[in-house]
């Protein structure tokens, strides 16, 4: 409120009020009864504790800020006080206020949107200060003030004596155990014969006893300017009309037919009674409901109400003029002050009510538009405020518009970025938020000692698990059949793509242990096939942004074109991957033998089936399981033995030391034997290395918080995605100096043999925690195999005048490029 001002009006205590408020322009009759709406609004706030009943309702102000409204569905009336306290001087000064206000309005003929109940009119109307009323005009008043409580009370008389025990009533007001009816009233018993006593004092104590104060301080404040007893003269629903005008009665709503209607028009400006736009504005107010009729009156007039008389009382009329320039675009405007109603929507060259019609509505949804989405700002930006402080999201988009363009194709990176700005724990949204751990301690705290918090999968689209474990002997045999292939690939080039010789030599040991079977290294196009339906996949998840959306928005789906592109395309490159693992298990049951023992993964699971062991194991869901384990199984490992191949080219020394160690253990004809692994220091250190800096898997298997945790001094919410980046650890750990530079020496002490175990520690390619990579073992194994037996029959080094290429390709996992090493035959 900007300003108040009062003009005298012959008597020192007789002064007309009047408003206006800061930023807007005028002062006057409008600005002022939009005050007494407004202030009238403010008496009815819940935490004033002015008024009787506990139902209440939120309302939402402008500033953004939730306030609880006190709402009586049978009128306003004072709360009681306990008997033995003493009223506030806060709450008296409130009644003393609304007292004033009272009479201030009476005085000026303003109108007080405030919906008093039929029993404190009653009481304001009494000759008396506080009127003695009888017992029987107290139960007669407290039907009006509360029928709920009276039916109550009325019951509880009527009832037999020997129910009385079981009720377990005290001499204390209905809803308020505090409020003892007399001394020790909380330790008395109500029983049919006391019962009359204990109605007498509920309607003493409700509406005479606990509301005198707050009614002597109304009227004090309503004597400072009008003289209280003239209010006897008029019935509680004439002091109603008076002090709020006209309110929802059947009376009431005879202003609003068209005949009353029309005969208060006043057209002007280009308008006349017969004009058709001022017809239809009649037959459109007579159609309004209560809120509508609410909402208009406030809007030309400031108040909600209609003064008594309705809209031919109003002073100056209403008047309802044309705009001298506008189109059917422009909206409604109104001069309070003046009852002036401007109008062009629907009034100048308008041919049909449709016009109108479609602005309201148009209105109506804008506003509500924008109601709805204030709504969800603020509640997004309360739910950011909820997760560790990270770069600031977009509602809707979270981060995805303020990321670097190029940040989908190198989100490692930008994660570990964004680490050095915001700490080892940090939330951004894509655009569903993920709380980012960076630091090995706190990623460890997490998905070790506090694994159970951490546990839960992701559930998200797409969202696969993990691999599977073998024997020493399926990877053998599939290493001997490799390095048979590389023999044949040598006796024609020494230059060699070391993909697929890779690639197959591991897919086959997936394939041995899941399905009993493998590839010839001739009669492999079928695999082949598998591995491109797969890349393709790959591709799919790398170059589309929308799949992150569609973890976020659901039914994205379903729109034409971007649910394809988000969705669909990818269930698609999933169908033939899925046609092959269906094939591969219906050829594998055929050998199933329910009373032999399992011969790979299949049988097993199929036995388990025939067993009952539970619902979910089912043959559905031993495709699913053996489609999870053949992909991640085979293009992690082997994709790890192709980095592997790059580095021992591109680090002619390290090779060598390595193939050193191999023949000192193994000789030049001896089959390499995990078992030895011990006693390989520097080779063991080698691939550890070699896993460090290939740093596969650039984003680590999203995690779910099951409950309320924290990691270090963050707190982190219940059902919360979380990634552990294991990627900055790898490249950003402290503890690897020159992490760029492959170097094995850092994973031994001085020695050259025994472990660094703090690097050791901190090299977590498979992760950590309850949901550690479940083929770990198996990965191992392969990887050392496959680099020992390579290293062990052949030099590696780039092409002749050729540097080796280490830049990574970003897709789901860091791929190497493809290119052609120099092979040369040591045995």
């Amino acid at each position: 409120m900007g300003e108040s001002r009062t003009e005298s009006r012959g008597g020192k205590s007789r002064a007309l009020l009047e408003v206006s408020f800061s930023g807007e322009a005028g002062s006057g009759f409008g600005p002022t009864l939009e005050f007494y709406t407004v202030i009238s609004r403010e008496f009815q706030k819940a935490d004033l504790a002015m008024w009787y009943g506990k139902e209440t309702t939120k309302e939402e102000d402008a500033d953004g800020t939730s306030t609880e409204y006190i709402h009586c569905p049978f009128g306003l009336f004072p709360r009681a006080l306990l008997p033995s306290s003493t009223p506030s001087s806060s709450l008296l000064l409130h009644f003393r206020l609304l007292g004033r206000l009272l009479a201030q309005s009476l005085s000026d003929s303003r109108l007080f949107d405030l919906p008093l109940s039929p029993v404190f009119l009653h009481f304001l109307s009494s000759p008396s200060p506080f009127p003695c009323v009888s017992t029987s005009a107290h139960l007669s008043l407290l039907h009006q003030l509360d029928p709920h409580l009276f039916t109550s009370l009325h019951n509880l008389s009527l009832t037999p004596e020997e129910d009385f025990l079981h009720l377990e009533t005290s001499f204390t007001l209905p809803g308020e155990e505090s409020f003892e009816l007399l001394q020790g009233g909380s330790r008395k018993q109500v029983t049919k014969h006391n019962v009359k006593q204990f109605i007498q004092l509920v309607s003493f104590w409700l509406l005479s006893g606990g509301v005198s104060a707050q009614f002597h301080a109304l009227r004090s404040g309503f004597s400072q300017l009008l003289d209280p007893s003239l209010l006897c003269i008029f019935g509680p629903a004439e002091l109603d009309e008076l002090f709020c005008g006209c309110g929802s009665s059947q009376s009431s709503q005879k202003n609003w037919s068209p005949t009353a209607i029309a005969q208060a028009i006043k057209p002007d400006h280009g308008y006349s009674h017969d004009s058709p736009q001022i017809k239809w504005l009649v037959s459109q107010l007579n159609s309004f409901d209560r809120e509508q009729q609410r909402n208009f009156v406030q809007f030309v007039t400031g108040s909600p109400r209609l003064p008594v008389g309705g809209f031919s009382a109003l002073s100056p009329p209403l008047t309802v003029a044309r705009k001298s320039s506008a189109e059917d675009s422009e909206l409604p405007s109104a001069m309070t002050c003046l009852n002036y109603l401007k109008t062009v929507v629907c009034f100048i060259n308008f041919r049909t009510t449709v016009v109108l019609s479609s602005k309201i509505l148009m209105l109506y949804l804008i506003a509500l538009f924008f109601v709805l989405a204030a709504y969800y700002i603020r509640k997004f930006y309360d739910d950011v405020n909820k997760y560790p402080k990270g770069p600031t999201p977009l509602p809707l988009a979270g981060n995805l518009l303020t990321f670097p363009k190029d940040a989908y194709s190198r989100l490692h990176e930008v994660l570990s970025e964004l680490s050095d700005k915001y700490g080892p724990v940090y939330t951004i949204f894509l655009p569903r938020p993920y709380v980012i751990i960076t630091d090995f301690h706190l990623i460890k705290e997490a998905l070790a000692t506090k694994g159970d918090d951490f546990v839960g999968r992701s559930g998200l689209f797409p969202d696969r698990i993990n691999m599977l474990d073998s024997t020493n002997g399926g990877v053998l045999i599939s290493m001997e059949d490799c390095l048979h292939h590389l023999d044949s690939l040598y006796a024609k080039s020494d230059q060699i793509d070391m993909r697929w010789p890779i690639q197959l030599f591991v897919g086959n040991v997936i394939n041995q242990t899941l399905f009993g079977y493998h590839y010839p290294y001739d009669k492999c196009e079928r695999f082949v096939q598998f591995v491109e339906a797969f890349n393709n996949q790959i591709a799919c998840i790398r170059d589309s942004k929308l799949i992150l959306l569609a973890q976020q928005y659901p039914w994205i789906r379903y729109i034409p074109y971007i649910g394809w592109k988000a969705v669909r395309r990818l269930e698609g490159t999933s169908r033939p991957m899925m046609k092959h693992v269906e094939e591969d298990v219906q050829q594998s049951l055929k050998s199933y033998d329910p009373n032999s023992e399992p011969e790979c993964f299949i049988h097993a699971y199929q036995k388990m089936i025939d067993k009952g062991v539970a619902e979910e194991i089912n043959n559905q869901q031993m495709k699913m399981v053996a489609i999870d384990f053949f992909v991640a199984g085979m293009e992690t490992t082997s994709t790890t033995l192709r980095w592997a191949m790059l580095f021992m080219a591109d680090n002619q020394q390290a090779q060598d030391k390595v193939r050193k160690e191999i023949h000192e253990v193994f000789g030049t004809d001896r089959q390499p034997n995990f078992k030895e692994r011990a006693n390989m220091p520097y080779t063991n250190a080698t691939i550890q290395e070699i896993q460090r800096l290939c740093n596969l898997v650039a984003q680590n298997v999203i995690h779910r918080t099951t409950k309320d945790t924290s990691v270090g001094k963050y707190f982190i919410p219940n059902d919360t995605l979380i990634m552990a980046h294991l990627s900055h650890v790898l490249w950003h750990s402290p503890v690897y100096k020159d992490p760029k530079k492959f170097m094995p020496e850092r994973f031994l002490m001085e020695d050259g043999v025994t472990p660094n175990m703090t690097a050791v520690e901190q090299c977590i390619p498979f992760s950590i925690g309850k949901r550690i990579c479940a083929g770990e073992g198996l990965a191992r194994l392969e990887l050392f195999i496959g680099l020992v037996s390579i290293l062990q029959r052949y030099k590696i080094e780039p092409l002749p005048g050729k540097k080796v290429d280490t830049e990574p390709i970003f897709s789901a996992i860091l791929i190497p490029k493809q290119q052609k090493l120099k092979l040369t035959k040591l045995i």
